[in-house]
Formats: C-alpha cells, structure tokens, sequence
C-alpha cells in the first residue's frame, strides 16, 4: 500500500509521476495526457469522473505489455511474468471485483501503481509501524507473495491471494474495499471521489487526510491519486 520509506523507495522513486516502483519499469506509450490533479477529488475541483474512465479491456490491453515486460532486477528477481501469470492476474481481478464489489478497472489500476503487475516484487516497509507490504498490491501484513520463486511458477494461488489481500484487506490492515467505504466519510459523493479518496488513504494511511483536503497533500507518495486518475482514464507510465 505504498507508504514506504528507506533505500528500496527511493531506488524507485520516478522523476515525474513517483509510485512505489516507478521509474524502472516501461509500458506502452498512450496518446493520453498526463494531468497533475489537486484537491479534495470532485469534479468541481477539476478531478475526471468515472464515465471518464476507460472499460477495463481497454485498460489491460493498454498496460498489458508492462504485465509481461515490466519487471526489473532492482524490484524483483527480475524474471518476467509468464503467460499463465498475466492469465492469473485477469482472473484474479475478476474474481475480487465479483466478490467485493469494488470496480476491476479501480483494482488494476492498483496493481500497476504498486507493482506493475511483477509477480515476483520485493515487499516494502511502512515507516514507524514496520508493517510488511508484500506482493502485486503491496497489501498492509498480506500472507502472499512470490519475492523469492526466481524462474519457477508464482502459483496462481498466489497470485489470486496477494489481490484478495490488496483488495478485501487483511486481519491487519483495510483493502480497497475498506477504503472506498471509508471514503464516504471523508467527504466522497461519487463513485469516482470516493476511489480518489480512498487511495489517498490506501497510500498514506486512515489518518492521513481531512474532509475537503488536497488529496495531493501530506501523503508517503504525493501524486498517489492523481496518478490513479491519470491510469484510469488512459495514461500508461
């Protein structure tokens, strides 16, 4: 969930759009334009709403070269996802976004922020708390991971638990699905709001932001929703 500090993070940190691995990974190029999003997430303040989005298809066809090219020895073991786990990681977005309620294109977008899809990841640290946060979604204490299975198959078993975890969250920590919950009470009306909201809080922490604030603001990764909102509607980095 990307409140990460330490060597690892800032290894990674992009030049541009930072999140917690970019900046060493490379997908498609897109004719969409980044846009550098403030405030509390509404249309009003200038933030794109969800019939901006584009369908799921078109985002996984978009980011599908970086789930097949996207992962780097400095994150990970360096083997690149096969077949089989591109395929498991459709099928385990499908299957959480059935069960939980929260939108696929919401979940994938989360999974190429934090990781790009590479199965084989490294885990982060949050700072202060030390809170583990393996996997494709960096979940808070998440029991699944694939960091050290080198060539060998990341079972797709795996794959389906670190977006179980990412998604419905763990014993120790909300997922997505907690956080659009509990965006409503920081103030999210629309269905896209409260996803802005809830990365915020899925990124920095459930202390992290105020009703009405800029979601740019007081976060471990501050372009975190903005970011989501540029992956949404088609930007690919």
């Amino acid at each position: 969930m990307a409140y990460t500090f330490g060597l690892l993070a800032l290894a990674l940190a992009g030049p541009v759009i930072a999140a917690p691995v970019d900046g060493v990974f490379f997908g498609n190029s897109t004719t969409a334009v980044s846009s550098d999003f403030t405030g509390d997430g509404s249309e009003a303040a200038g933030w794109p709403a969800d019939s901006a989005w584009l369908s799921f298809d078109d985002l996984w066809s978009l980011n599908l070269n970086s789930l097949e090219t996207g992962c780097n020895a400095e994150t990970s073991t360096g083997q690149q996802n096969s077949p089989d786990e591109v395929q498991a990681i459709k099928d385990g977005i499908a299957s959480e976004s059935k069960a939980t309620g929260v939108d696929d294109r919401f979940i994938l977008a989360t999974i190429i922020q934090e990781s790009h899809g590479c199965v084989r990841v490294q885990g982060t640290l949050s700072p202060g708390d030390a809170v583990k946060n393996p996997g494709i979604m960096q979940s808070h204490e998440g029991e699944f991971n694939c960091a050290e299975v080198g060539d060998s198959p990341c079972p797709a078993e795996k794959i389906t638990g670190m977006i179980h975890d990412g998604t419905a969250g763990t014993a120790k920590g909300r997922g997505l699905q907690q956080e659009v919950e509990a965006a409503e009470e920081f103030g999210g009306v629309t269905l896209a709001q409260k996803v802005y909201i809830a990365m915020r809080l899925y990124n920095s922490g459930d202390f992290s932001y105020e009703t009405g604030g800029d979601l740019s603001v007081g976060g471990a990764t501050s372009s975190y929703s903005s970011d989501i909102a540029n992956r949404l509607t088609g930007v690919v980095f």
